[in-house]
């Protein structure tokens, strides 16, 4: 059982989809621009933080639609019960667009009582040029250069979420009449996110041709909007692929591709002032820890314990070269189209531990081995070190030691972080819920060192 949150006192309406239909009818309905009574609403994503705010995306279902209408972005809207703190920013954000005329009535709704706002979506507090970025009109001469036929653009460019993560980032296709590939826009927080990216695609995508590896082509970083414009690049998904494989040997096959994309990615040279390893990774998690130690302080000995193992073992550890590193390198990253990867999301990488890639990749085939039965994903885990040993130069005894390391950090990073996607999954299953099956997967990878 989680403990109440004193700051986020309406988290729960979050965890069913029954409870939030009934709040949003009787609280925003029809006060949102287009919605009247609304007969479903299913929850998408969710990302809790304990003490601050609970971030819901919703679909809604209008009565009458037909049974199947599709969920896309149009009947999207984000729901976000927040501390009085935060409800304080968000009031001030708002305030200031009504009084620039930015937004009108019905696009947005606060609720000050339930310390709840509503937003319809592209309205993001946390990402103001969204609404400009799946703007046709607006993104036409922005996006015009890089199609073969831009005189055909007026009125024609199609727009597509990709993956939206409310309040954090949001990933949009936009193509043109028959180009099947079109480009990609990619809008981030207002923290510089969007220049990083762009300082560090610049520089790799030069070199990824030589060594073997695809990355998508940088083509404009969109001034004042924290958008960032590239290629689109074709493959399956290797996590896909991993997915759909019935033996072990086609997804050693995946697995071998992904080590060899890796070596090559750490040959690199991109310059960053982010330097990542042992001690910002462990930050990370104890960032984490305080949160959850606010309604689940249950959890927080079993991963005291862990970071305690984890920070001894670290300290034994030689210092590691530093290269360029991915820094969330894992299956979904990774597009496979005729035998060549490609590597994306640039969003965490910068300069590091090779070995951070290679245990958070590991780790990530120890969550395939969890959630679909299969125990020789485990066995892939060692399989991909040893790969990647094989094919990088530079590898040595000590980075496999410190791959095994991170993958431990991983696996905790992973069960904390689900608390937060999925709270009231731990509320009804605790151990066997994915964050105390990560836990356990940690603390076994740990006592096998």
């Amino acid at each position: 059982m989680l403990n109440q949150d004193p700051n986020v006192p309406l988290r729960e309406l979050a965890w069913s989809a029954g409870e939030m239909h009934d709040f949003l009818s009787r609280h925003a309905l029809p006060a949102l621009n287009g919605w009247g009574n609304i007969a479903d609403v299913e929850i998408e994503d969710m990302a809790y933080i304990p003490g601050r705010e609970c971030i819901v995306r919703c679909s809604l279902m209008p009565a009458g639609a037909p049974e199947d209408p599709g969920r896309g972005p149009d009947r999207w809207i984000v729901v976000t019960f927040a501390s009085k703190s935060r409800m304080a920013e968000i009031t001030a954000y708002y305030d200031g667009l009504r009084r620039s005329q930015e937004h009108r009535d019905g696009e947005i709704l606060l609720l000050p009582e339930q310390q709840c706002l509503i937003e319809t979506f592209p309205m993001d507090w946390r990402l103001p040029s969204l609404a400009q970025a799946v703007d046709p009109d607006l993104m036409a001469p922005l996006v015009a250069p890089f199609f073969s036929d831009d005189s055909a653009l007026p009125g024609e460019l199609d727009v597509k979420p990709l993956r939206y993560r409310a309040h954090r980032r949001c990933a949009l296709r936009y193509t043109l009449g028959g180009e099947a590939a079109g480009v990609v826009g990619k809008v981030y927080e207002r923290d510089r996110r969007a220049q990083r990216v762009w300082d560090t695609m610049t520089q790799a995508y030069p070199q990824a041709q030589g060594c073997g590896i695809v990355i998508p082509r940088p083509l404009s970083l969109v001034d004042g909007w924290d958008m960032v414009i590239m290629g689109w690049v074709p493959g399956k998904s290797m996590n896909g692929m991993l997915n759909a494989a019935s033996t072990e040997a086609q997804a050693k096959r995946a697995v071998k591709l992904a080590a060899g994309a890796l070596a090559a990615f750490h040959s690199l040279c991109v310059e960053s002032r982010d330097v990542r390893g042992f001690g910002t990774e462990i930050q990370q998690v104890c960032h984490w820890r305080d949160r959850i130690d606010l309604i689940a302080p249950e959890l927080t000995g079993f991963t005291d314990n862990l970071l305690l193992r984890i920070e001894s073992l670290t300290r034994a550890c030689s210092r590691a070269r530093v290269t360029f590193i991915h820094g969330d390198f894992k299956p979904s990253q990774l597009l496979v189209e005729g035998g060549k990867v490609a590597v994306v999301d640039f969003d965490r990488a910068c300069l590091g531990d090779p070995a951070l890639d290679v245990g958070n990749f590991m780790a990530h085939l120890h969550k395939k081995a969890i959630y679909r039965g299969h125990d020789y994903f485990r066995r892939l885990a060692a399989c991909l070190l040893e790969e990647y040993e094989q094919a990088s130069p530079a590898s040595t005894d000590a980075l496999a030691h410190r791959a095994r390391l991170y993958q431990s950090i991983a696996l905790l990073r992973m069960g904390v972080r689900t608390l937060r996607q999925h709270p009231h999954v731990y509320e009804e299953k605790g151990q066997e819920s994915p964050t105390g099956l990560f836990l356990q997967e940690a603390a076994r990878c740990l006592e096998e060192l």
